[in-house]
């Protein structure tokens, strides 16, 4: 047996243009190490997670160059200390 397989038994593939966007590279400053600093665009929500003993309230974070599906939940504290921008 080898392993390998016929092209044909790979599923077709189709970009769907609404998921994949443009990002125009120009637009970017890249430190010196390559990495590039991330800005949030606007809150989308909020809510509070209970642990044992307290509750942390928590904002959904829409990033700049990202879709609203990639939005990520983050403590709203830390978000107000970092961007009170958005506040």
């Amino acid at each position: 047996m080898h392993d390998a397989f016929h092209i044909s038994s790979l599923p077709i593939f189709l970009r769907d243009e609404v998921v994949y966007q443009h990002i125009d590279l120009s637009e970017i400053e890249l430190y010196p190490d390559d990495t590039y600093e991330e800005r949030p665009i606007a809150t989308l929500d909020r809510r509070q997670h209970r642990l044992l003993s307290k509750v942390l309230p928590l904002v959904q974070v829409q990033w700049g160059r990202h879709l609203e599906d990639e939005s990520t939940w983050d403590r709203e504290d830390d978000e107000r200390i970092k961007y009170p921008e958005l506040f």
